[in-house]
């Protein structure tokens, strides 16, 4: 099973190929990484059908163009991929710093067809929150896609959540 891990930053992972815009961090520390790519650029340095597994992690939100992402995204993986996708909802204070150029609610990507446009499939979308006191607030928001879309319209400005997490399966 080939791995790819798209802006690893610190989270590098053995086994996997670990991506990132570059090998130092803001601050100048050394960050290991396999390949150095700006992904903004296309096409990204790895064949067509190539991953059977993408991880990307706090990257979208930085992305110019959110549908030639996916669009790449489709383009390196197998039928039968998961793409496991991350980004800092509209409710979390780190959604607002200097460098990210999108924010994301829940339907945020479904609105506009993209997972449908490349065939992904949605196989689970989850509301993830970072504050162990209200960790338990994601057991009753994820229930359902019904109680989240009633977490965001009601009680997202009250319980704000940190990230939105998509899995998704490619079907070619």
């Amino acid at each position: 099973m080939k791995k790819l891990n798209l802006g690893s930053g610190f989270d590098y992972k053995r086994g996997w190929i670990n991506v990132d815009i570059n090998n130092k961090d803001i601050y100048g520390r050394k960050i290991k990484i396999d390949v150095k790519h700006d992904l903004n650029k296309s096409p990204w340095p790895f064949k067509k059908n190539e991953f059977d597994f993408v991880l990307m992690k706090g990257v979208l939100e930085h992305m110019s163009d959110i549908d030639k992402t996916i669009k790449e995204l489709a383009r390196i993986t197998k039928t039968g991929a998961k793409i496991k996708i991350s980004v800092p909802y509209f409710t979390s204070y780190f959604a607002y710093r200097e460098l990210y150029t999108h924010k994301f609610s829940l339907n945020a990507l479904q609105l506009f067809g993209i997972f449908k446009k490349y065939r992904l499939i949605i196989i689970s979308k989850k509301l993830r929150n970072n504050n162990k006191f209200l960790k338990w607030i994601e057991i009753f928001v994820n229930f359902n896609e019904s109680t989240q879309n009633f977490y965001e319209r009601f009680f997202s400005g009250i319980f704000p959540m940190n990230q939105i997490e998509w899995v998704l399966r490619v079907e070619k």
